[in-house]
């Protein structure tokens, strides 16, 4: 190569000119092959090196044509290059050069011959500039072209002043734009949306400041249809590839539609907590209208009944103070369903004993039960007095309206109250009241459902069992409004148990030695 390289300079340049071609050989960024004129190889570069995966020394000497072919190279010449290169004084042309693993190197070559004084072929120097990065961008570009044209969201782009880029096809067809091109070079002040500009630009004077994306900005766009649409916006921004920021880049989603059926929601939303705070109004007003009378019903039927009457008439009057005391039990559970659904029922804290509660409400509702064939049972967990701070009124209510329930659809076997609790030093102690029964039982599918108003497991037991399915209602409220829980279990025709979980200020207390021989 030297010599082909020295035959048309003069000797006492040619060590000058060796030294600087090796150091272009060296440090330049390009592949640098020679090539003696029947193409064996004289000179391979680095970067030749690491493209081809060979090394210098193994190179040296060997037909690069013939080299390429036995490695799985495609030609790297795709012509006879003595015959073309005597006719011009180089070519330039682009070959891909696939390497193992299928990674793909395009090289842009430059041929050039090297002549004598004779203008004799002395050899080639051919040199590669790899493409492959720039290829690569260009895909990158030509995917997000795409992407950006085709895409559902209202993307546009602007510099740092504000102005128009560019934007895809979905916003110019959104705004009313004849083209995309019809956007660049202009401000938001040129459009129909000239009356949010301001708004607009402040936020894209943040994100070019800052240097950090702004997401989820509510806007209004005056259409240029004389529609108004309200949008989502992000924004995020622009940077060249030293870092700097050049502009801003949106995406803007389209959620008039969206905003329209929210408000008919709301609207409706509003409607119906209208009728239901009437209907609830008229129950309670209704109630307390009903009570007067019906307490004087049965006030009159209590007197009567004291009475001396016939056997005939006796049993009449217990009829009539029954079913008074049924239909008054029944306004007093509407009244407080009515009173709970528009927030009027109050929870009145104060201190008080659980276990002289849960005896004093047993003792009440005991009356109702046949001791013959049910046997009501009251557990304790300890020889400790509870004191609480609740509501006495609304626990006690609760505990009624279960024993009420159990009574009802238990014939024979037996009632159990049984009340468990968290030690005080628990943080959120709770105490956990069950009431367990013999009687028919739910099934198991309806089991979600006996917790709504007025709602019984079956029609039927509406005819069978008084009551208008109420009660657990308004155990579940008053459960929810102190901050506990209840559920159900149940096998059908073998029992249910209902628990009732409830979060309280829990005092411990020994119990007197009279009060737990009464409580046993």
């Amino acid at each position: 190569m030297n010599k082909n390289i020295g035959s048309t300079l003069d000797s006492e340049q040619f060590p000058h000119f060796q030294a600087r071609f090796h150091t272009l050989l060296k440090y330049t960024n390009n592949l640098v092959i020679c090539l003696t004129p029947d193409l064996c190889i004289t000179e391979f570069n680095n970067i030749a090196e690491q493209i081809y995966g060979w090394r210098k020394q193994d190179v040296l000497n060997r037909n690069f044509v013939e080299l390429c072919l036995s490695s799985g190279f495609a030609k790297p010449i795709p012509f006879d290059i003595t015959r073309t290169l005597s006719k011009q004084d180089s070519i330039n042309y682009e070959s891909t050069i696939l390497q193992p693993g299928d990674k793909k190197h395009f090289i842009r070559w430059s041929i050039t011959p090297l002549v004598n004084e004779n203008q004799k072929l002395n050899g080639l120097i051919m040199v590669g500039h790899d493409l492959t990065a720039l290829k690569q961008a260009q895909n990158t570009l030509h995917y997000l072209d795409g992407i950006i044209k085709y895409a559902p969201n209202l993307i546009y782009w602007k510099d740092r002043h504000s102005v128009h880029l560019g934007c895809n096809d979905r916003f110019a067809e959104f705004a009313g734009l004849p083209s995309r091109e019809f956007i660049v070079g202009k401000t938001d002040y040129d459009f129909a949306w000239a009356s949010q500009a301001d708004s607009y630009r402040s936020d894209d004077r943040e994100v070019i400041e800052s240097g950090d994306p702004k997401t989820n900005i509510e806007d209004l766009m005056p259409k240029a249809n004389g529609e108004l649409a309200v949008v989502i916006s992000n924004k995020v921004p622009l940077r060249d590839l030293d870092g700097n920021i050049i502009g801003i880049l949106g995406s803007a989603t389209d959620i008039t539609k969206r905003k329209k059926e929210e408000r008919v929601l709301f609207e409706a939303k509003e409607e119906a907590e209208l009728a239901n705070q009437a209907k609830s109004n008229f129950l309670a007003t209704m109630s307390h209208e009903l009570r007067t009378p019906m307490n004087a019903i049965m006030g009159m039927a209590q007197v009567i009944k004291n009475e001396d009457l016939p056997e005939s008439q006796a049993e009449l009057i217990d009829i009539i103070f029954q079913a008074g005391k049924n239909l008054l039990t029944l306004i007093e559970d509407i009244l407080d369903f009515a009173q709970l659904e528009v927030g009027k029922l109050k929870i009145n804290v104060t201190s008080f004993d659980l276990h002289a509660l849960i005896r004093e409400a047993t003792t009440s509702i005991q009356h109702q039960i046949d001791p013959a064939t049910t046997k009501l049972e009251l557990n304790f967990d300890s020889n400790k007095s509870l004191e609480l701070r609740s509501d006495p009124t609304r626990i006690r209510q609760i505990i009624i309206n279960l024993l009420g329930n159990a009574i009802k659809f238990t014939k024979e076997g037996y009632i159990k109250i049984k009340i468990t609790h968290d030690k005080p030093s628990v943080p959120n102690a709770c105490v956990y009241i069950t009431v367990e029964d013999t009687g028919i039982g739910i099934p198991k599918d309806k089991l979600n459902q006996i917790f709504e108003r007025f709602t019984q497991v079956e029609s039927a037991y509406t005819r069978k069992f008084e009551g208008a399915g109420l009660g657990l209602a308004i155990c579940k409220q008053l459960v929810t409004n102190m901050g506990g829980a209840i559920h159900a279990e149940s096998v059908l025709g073998k029992g249910s148990c209902f628990c009732v979980t409830l979060p309280l200020d829990i005092t411990e207390k020994k119990i007197e030695q009279n009060e737990l021989a009464s409580q046993n």
